[in-house]
């Protein structure tokens, strides 16, 4: 669901892929950033996706960092 979730918020707000990969380097730093409140700002979100995220950024730190894990290993091609 976090990448999709990433994804997403990205399209919804017009943002580069620099910007999209930026967001994966450090779960911390997704606590205090825009994703979920772009997916709960925007009529065109998928649905419970704004409440998926916000509880993967919020998930006890060792399983949000193995997820964050696998976000970032996915988005990795957007540095290239």
């Amino acid at each position: 669901m976090g990448r999709r979730a990433l994804v997403h918020s990205a399209a919804l707000d017009h943002r580069t892929p620099a910007e999209l990969f930026r967001w994966t380097l450090d779960p911390t730093a997704a606590q205090h950033s825009e994703h979920v409140a772009i997916l709960t700002g925007s009529t065109q979100a998928a649905s419970g996706w704004p409440e998926s995220l916000e509880a993967m950024i919020n998930a006890y730190p060792r399983t949000r960092d193995s997820i964050w894990q696998v976000v970032y290993l996915a988005l990795a091609a957007l540095t290239d």
